[in-house]
């Protein structure tokens, strides 16, 4: 779900002659594919130095960003986990792990008794 920033008008003036920048919700942003973050985030730098230019007030593009660039970050760090994850994982032999065959569990509970 995304809302319009009440602070500022949504509509191009003499003040923003940009359209302002909507405002996301942090679950909807979770939802975002990587390409259309990667675009967004692309679009909002680009507007964001334009408005510097004009020497304007950029804080509701630098505000999106900010949680744009989050997620972006927390996607980065959960990818980079995995892989360190995985590689571990496939290091270990086969036999380092549980066997839960139903075989397996009865001598497991056999050997407790």
């Amino acid at each position: 779900m995304t809302k319009k920033n009440k602070n500022f008008t949504s509509v191009p003036s003499k003040k923003f002659p940009i359209t302002v920048p909507e405002v996301n919700n942090m679950d909807d942003i979770g939802y975002f594919s990587d390409e259309f973050l990667y675009e967004k985030i692309n679009k909002l730098e680009t507007e964001r130095l334009q408005l510097l230019e004009l020497k304007l007030e950029p804080t509701p593009w630098e505000v999106e960003l900010a949680y744009l660039r989050r997620e972006q970050q927390i996607r980065k760090t959960r990818s980079e986990k995995h892989e360190v994850y995985s590689k571990e994982f496939s290091n270990k032999g086969e036999d380092q792990f549980f066997d839960a065959s139903p075989r397996n569990i009865n001598n497991s509970i056999q050997i407790l008794n």
